[in-house]
Order: C-alpha cells, then structure tokens, then sequence
C-alpha cells in the first residue's frame, strides 16, 4: 500500500476525532462547498459561521449585540 493512502486515512481518523474543524480561505475559495463535503463524509454537524452568526436572509447584516 503506498505511504500517502496511510497517511489519509490517518488524517481522516484525526479530522473525526476533532471536536471541531475551521476552514479558512478566501471569498470564493470553496471553504463551504469542501466544509459540507467534509461534515458529509465524516458524518459530523456543519455549522456556517456566515448563516449562522454574521448575516440574515438574503445578506442582511445581523445587527451588532
């Protein structure tokens, strides 16, 4: 078995045991599209930091507490 599927299938033991995992990139780097994916495949929650925390429906600012 080549060294690098070892290596995955031990990220992916670690990304599971993870209480939490962040993605950061820049605007229209994908970040949502691979965090979904991720959460899919390692059948955790997603949580949107945008959706979530910072905007309304239809990109209306949530007002400061």
């Amino acid at each position: 078995m080549p060294h690098y599927i070892s290596a995955d299938a031990r990220a992916a033991d670690l990304l599971k045991a993870a209480g939490r995992i962040m993605v950061i990139g820049c605007s229209g780097g994908g970040k949502s599209t691979l965090s979904q994916k991720l959460c899919n495949h390692l059948d955790v929650p997603y949580l949107s930091m945008d959706r979530e925390f910072f905007w309304l429906p239809g990109w209306v600012k949530r007002a400061k507490p």
